[in-house]
């Protein structure tokens, strides 16, 4: 009978955490609103896997907060990610600006910034599109400065 008792129990403990699982998912699959069916299908899958090996409940509970956090985890790394990009792109910016300064200085012309008008600075839809443009200005003087050398 203590046996029986004991098997219920770990059934009951085994169901609830499911449960628990569960809830941890919609919460993340609310936040998410994306491809709810596919997901709970791979957590019924690891569910049935954690089953069959027997995994521990705080196993099961470390990786219900996983769920519960990743979607938050995600966005926090896609985050940093991106203000690393910004700032790797701000700092090319810079070096391309700097270079086209440096040619035209060398070339005895007007600076490549005052050459580029005050409205179509605000042009710029991104900081990608400012770093094209410097990139396309210093192949520009490139371009014209093995043109006068070459004559």
């Amino acid at each position: 009978a203590r046996a029986v008792l004991q098997q219920e129990s770990k059934d009951i403990a085994e169901e609830m955490q499911t449960v628990k699982e569960q809830l941890a998912l919609s919460e993340a699959l609310v936040r998410q609103n994306n491809e709810h069916e596919e997901t709970e299908a791979s957590l019924g899958v690891l569910q049935e896997l954690w089953h069959e090996i027997g995994v521990s409940n705080e196993k099961r509970d470390e990786v219900r907060l996983c769920i519960t956090s990743c979607v938050e985890n995600t966005c926090q790394r896609q985050i940093e990610g991106a203000k690393t990009l910004k700032q790797q792109t701000e700092n090319e910016i810079t070096a391309l600006r700097d270079s086209a300064e440096m040619m035209q200085a060398a070339l005895g012309k007007k600076s490549a910034s005052e050459n580029l008008d005050y409205e179509k600075k605000l042009a710029f839809r991104t900081l990608f599109d400012e770093r094209d443009h410097w990139q396309k200005s210093i192949n520009s003087i490139k371009s014209d400065f093995k043109k006068k050398s070459a004559s």
